[in-house]
């Protein structure tokens, strides 16, 4: 399975940026970002706990700090999308285990992707969805069933769904999903 990954622009408010690798993920109803890139930017943060579940409602702990950043694309200053991304030490150890030679997408072949290297191990240092609406372009590409989709970004096309390659029985699979917890802030304010 491939999720869909973008190259993307991270800049801070003092002009700093890094290109990081992003995860854009329909299920995060918030943009995170990992530790290591609010480091990279020298992030001003300010604090803004909040309480972050899994999928099955499963406790995935306490975010205490968020920042301010703007997305965007990889050597371009517009668009730019402001957000408030909240600071995890780490996002996710997702990395598709398949390789490209593994991967036929000729449908896909004429597309510039989002991410080049949809397939490799890169960490991903920024997580959202909450910004979704508003980096979508007019375009989709499918192929045959089982086959991936891409979707026209203003990152490029990113690249989703299955892939035709089969694994073992024994492989581990990953699952996205956060929200916000009302009580935890009710919690705070109190």
């Amino acid at each position: 399975m491939l999720l869909a990954t973008a190259r993307v622009t991270v800049s801070s408010a003092t002009g700093r940026h890094a290109t990081v690798r992003a995860l854009l993920d329909q299920g995060s109803e918030i943009t995170f970002i990992s530790s290591h890139l609010e480091r990279t930017l020298k992030l001003r943060r300010t604090r803004m706990p909040l309480s972050i579940s899994a999928i099955g409602g499963v406790d995935a702990g306490v975010c205490r700090f968020a920042a301010p950043i703007l997305i965007s694309p990889v050597d371009k200053t517009a668009p730019a999308l402001a957000v408030t991304a909240s600071i995890l030490a780490s996002l996710t150890n997702y990395a598709p285990a398949v390789e490209h030679s593994q991967i036929h997408l000729d449908h896909l072949a004429d597309l510039v992707p989002a991410d080049p290297h949809l397939v490799n191990d890169d960490p991903i240092d920024l997580i959202g969805a909450d910004q979704y609406g508003e980096i979508l372009l007019e375009g989709i590409r499918k192929g045959a069933s089982g086959q991936p989709i891409a979707q026209n970004t203003i990152f490029g096309w990113v690249v989703s769904g299955p892939t035709p390659v089969q694994f073992p029985n024994h492989r581990t699979f990953t699952a996205q999903q956060c929200s916000e917890s009302a009580s935890l802030s009710l919690s705070i304010k109190n």
